[in-house]
């Protein structure tokens, strides 16, 4: 197979990224899975037997047993803890309700002197620096007093402006839509996690999970039947990955001292949370999304995880992992360790660039950031500084120096 080329690929992740910060905020998750809708037609019985009574299939003098499912050794700080205990349904968390007071601002390619957005005089840092001192330049023409620039994205023609008092967010969102200069004014709206949860069915083993390679991992058997589904042992007999692949996985950050996926993590990953949205604790206290005090940096680490309580007024640390970590774990968790859980790849380079924050979501400005950043583009970034886990690269340093 004959990799894409980047520069094919650049005007679609810049299309991407446009599309992300012109989506609408949905008080609801937008996963694939149906939520409503109804069935018509006309069932037909196969079998001229009838069928059994679900009474006589039970034996009421029978005790219940209860399903015990036993919890793997080893790897004690990140066992699955709440295998025994699956629970029957699962219930929507009602959301706190944050009202956005910022703006993401698109221009129109010429009144910029910029080429259009996609084209290659944008992929690079320094071609990409006129048309950034172009877009503050103009909005410091435009803007009132009250009103801020947070930040540029010369990729996507786009900057992101912080209004001081958000009861005037929608007066100037329309001041700045009759500038003809400017292409869109939208809401740097709120994009939340859809995790929808899975559990292993009883006997959902399948033959393909025996047919080929099996990893000696422990939790494999909870995973073995939708490995099983793509038929993943076999592929494994042929190849267990690459370390010359590389994944980005943009997601809410990832943990560098877990040791099922620390050997395949590289080192250029980036953190494009905001460090705002204070998010009140049912314990007492508050925090910020970002809960790192840092706000855009160079360590996508993941410093909690927390999910809002049943009422939705306040938010609760998760037991538990954390969406990015499960996400880059399934892409390249390291194969035939005896630790944990294993990945698709045993061999692979995974990218992790954050961009949702402990609270399980994120703004849309931030997720367009991290997906420049992910595929090698222009990024907006206030600062590059040391990470926890190593320094930044110098093309990482050119990448993300727009403030």
């Amino acid at each position: 197979m004959t990799r894409p080329k980047t520069t094919a690929l650049a005007p679609l992740v810049a299309l991407l990224a446009l599309t992300v910060l012109r989506c609408k905020g949905d008080s609801e998750p937008t996963g694939w899975i149906p939520r409503n809708g109804s069935v018509m037609g006309t069932v037909a019985v196969s079998s001229a037997l009838p069928a059994a009574p679900l009474s006589a299939a039970l034996d009421a003098t029978v005790p219940a047993v209860p399903l015990a499912v036993p919890l793997p050794t080893g790897l004690d700080a990140f066992r699955a803890r709440r295998l025994a205990v699956t629970p029957l349904g699962v219930g929507r968390r009602p959301r706190p309700s944050m009202a956005s007071s910022e703006l993401v601002v698109t221009f129109r390619p010429a009144a910029l002197g910029a080429p259009p957005v996609g084209s290659a005089a944008l992929r690079a840092a320094r071609s990409a620096a006129p048309v950034a001192r172009a877009i503050r330049s103009h909005l410091a023409t435009v803007l009132s007093s009250d009103a801020e620039v947070l930040g540029v994205s010369p990729a996507i023609l786009a900057a992101r402006v912080r209004v001081a008092d958000p009861s005037r967010r929608e007066a100037m969102a329309a001041e700045l839509g009759r500038d003809p200069a400017v292409a869109s004014v939208t809401t740097n709206q709120l994009l939340w996690l859809d995790q929808t949860p899975y559990y292993r069915a009883a006997g959902a083993a399948t033959a393909a999970a025996t047919a080929g390679v099996t990893p000696n991992n422990p939790l494999y058997p909870f995973q073995s039947w939708h490995y099983g589904l793509i038929d993943l042992p076999r592929a494994w007999s042929l190849s267990t990955g690459s370390a010359g692949v590389l994944v980005a996985v943009v997601d809410d950050g990832i943990r560098f001292d877990h040791p099922g996926i620390a050997p395949n993590l590289a080192n250029d990953g980036y953190d494009f949370v905001s460090d705002a949205d204070t998010l009140p604790l049912c314990a007492g206290g508050t925090i910020t999304n970002a809960d790192d005090g840092e706000g855009y940096d160079p360590d996508p680490t993941i410093p909690a995880s927390y999910f809002p309580d049943s009422t939705g007024t306040c938010f609760v640390a998760a037991d538990i992992g954390n969406h990015g970590l499960h996400v880059a774990g399934t892409i390249g968790a390291v194969g035939n360790t005896g630790i944990g859980v294993t990945g698709v790849n045993w061999h692979v380079r995974i990218r992790p660039v954050r961009v949702l924050g402990v609270g399980g979501f994120g703004s849309s400005y931030d997720v367009a950031q991290g997906v420049l950043y992910a595929a090698g583009l222009p990024a907006s970034a206030a600062r590059a500084t040391t990470r926890r886990c190593g320094a930044p690269s110098p093309a990482r340093r050119r990448r993300a120096r727009w403030s």
